[in-house]
């Protein structure tokens, strides 16, 4: 008897042991379940939903741009690149967004191009429609004092053509990343007297050259500020443009000043937005004292009201181009 009753003890441990074995291994998941987090997890959403790239947002300034004109295309991610009619532009980060600035040139025919915008894993197409602009054509003057320092319709186009212009260019060839500049645009002079249109074809006989930038009234000695940060990449005297100064801003961006008396910045410097890089004057092709201000993007001859404008709107939320006070 003494024996029987020392089993019942063990008996009874025993039953209780498979219980607690059965009761862990039903509280345990199934290897095909994913048991739930602590945060932020829907168990109904499927794993490979989680791994899906989220689908860029990608905004254009305008897709019916005139000729001249400057697109904004912003991004809420890092694009690799971006690609307009065939050619690459760059992105760069600003408050949050990746932004491009895109130059729709004068000399761009009227028409449908591709603009795209390259991610990692996939791309955002947009179709642009440029527009034409209408250019005024006026007559291409050279006065009898001009005539006498050896000006002539020919020579004036010649030597644009065959030196000046590829002077500037090579002034013009680097595209610096990030830009220069991470806050607005101002205009170069104090009060903006447009005396010449931007774009104006002058034409004398079967000569006729574009005028790719704003003629600016300004008295002898005006001063000329920097519109934006950037680097004085060009700073010499040229028989039609005059007393020549560019300030690279970066992007392939380039602001230039043109037929001014004197220079206040020197080559490689680094300015400032709204210093003082030059004075107005009347040096080379030019009939009174005046500002010749163009704007260039790589490569792109671009009106430099409307990108100020635009940039300034689009980029950094202002009404317009900032104006400098008269000193």
């Amino acid at each position: 008897m003494s024996r029987k009753r020392n089993l019942v003890p063990l008996l009874v441990l025993g039953i209780f042991g498979v219980l607690v074995v059965v009761a862990i291994v039903i509280s345990r998941p199934a290897d095909n379940k994913i048991p739930p987090k602590a945060e932020g997890w829907d168990p109904g959403q499927r794993a490979d939903e989680l791994n899906e790239p989220k689908t860029p947002s990608v905004s254009l300034s305008s897709l019916t741009p005139e000729q001249s004109e400057t697109l904004v295309v912003v991004s809420d991610q890092e694009p690799v690149t971006g690609w307009f009619n065939g050619e690459p532009f760059p992105f760069f980060a600003l408050h949050g967004r990746w932004v491009a600035l895109v130059g729709v040139s004068a000399k761009l025919a009227p028409g449908s191009y591709d603009l795209q915008v390259v991610f990692p894993s996939q791309k955002v197409a947009e179709r642009v429609e440029v527009q034409k602009r209408a250019f005024p054509v006026t007559q291409l003057v050279v006065t009898p004092e001009l005539e006498e320092q050896g000006y002539t319709p020919s020579s004036i186009a010649e030597n644009i053509a065959l030196r000046e212009n590829v002077m500037i260019q090579r002034a013009m060839e680097r595209v610096a990343e990030p830009p220069y500049f991470t806050g607005p645009f101002y205009n170069p002079l104090a009060s903006m007297n447009v005396v010449g249109a931007y774009g104006n074809i002058r034409k004398s006989g079967d000569i006729e050259l574009q005028h790719l930038g704003l003629d600016l009234g300004a008295a002898m000695g005006t001063n000329v500020y920097a519109v934006n940060d950037g680097v004085v990449s060009f700073e010499d005297s040229l028989t039609n443009y005059g007393k020549t100064l560019i300030i690279d801003h970066g992007l392939g961006l380039y602001s230039l000043y043109l037929h001014l008396s004197e220079f206040q910045v020197s080559e490689k410097e680094e300015v400032k937005r709204g210093e003082v890089i030059a004075r107005s004057g009347n040096t080379g092709y030019s009939i009174a004292p005046h500002l010749h201000y163009s704007m260039k993007l790589r490569g792109s001859s671009i009106d430099p009201s409307l990108f100020c404008d635009i940039v300034n709107r689009e980029v950094f939320g202002l009404a317009g181009c900032l104006q400098r006070k008269i000193e």
